[in-house]
């Protein structure tokens, strides 16, 4: 076997391995949004929404506005004081009218939190 030949043998195994690893991370994703949401569905067409497993709504559509309250409580009670990013992947609102409106439940829930009795 010459020194090409065994580069060669390197190279396909680290390629291989290099692989299995990302297959192994696709993997691992799945499991932890299977783990945590108990749903892996992944498309579905507008028609279908009422019949989907998980549709993404914007904030007070999905989930009132009081379980926003709760996360967001949840945060302050842990003293996080960083961002708090939410995407707004609404199919039914526009882009700009789902903003706003996750706007204006998210402005409530945080005057109802700074504004509450200690």
């Amino acid at each position: 076997m010459s020194y090409y030949d065994f580069l060669f043998v390197i190279e396909v195994l680290v390629g291989g391995l290099l692989s299995g690893v990302m297959y192994s991370l696709v993997a691992i994703g799945f499991v932890l949004i299977y783990k945590t949401s108990g749903v892996l569905n992944f498309a579905f067409e507008t028609k279908e929404l009422p019949q989907a497993s998980e549709t993404f709504r914007a904030v007070g559509y999905g989930h009132s506005a009081g379980t926003w309250k709760e996360i967001v409580k949840a945060y302050m009670d842990v003293g996080y004081q960083g961002i708090l990013s939410i995407e707004n992947e609404d199919p039914i609102l526009p882009g700009e009218v789902g903003v706003q409106r996750a706007l204006y439940v998210l402005k409530n829930v945080r005057e109802e939190l700074l504004n509450a009795p200690s």
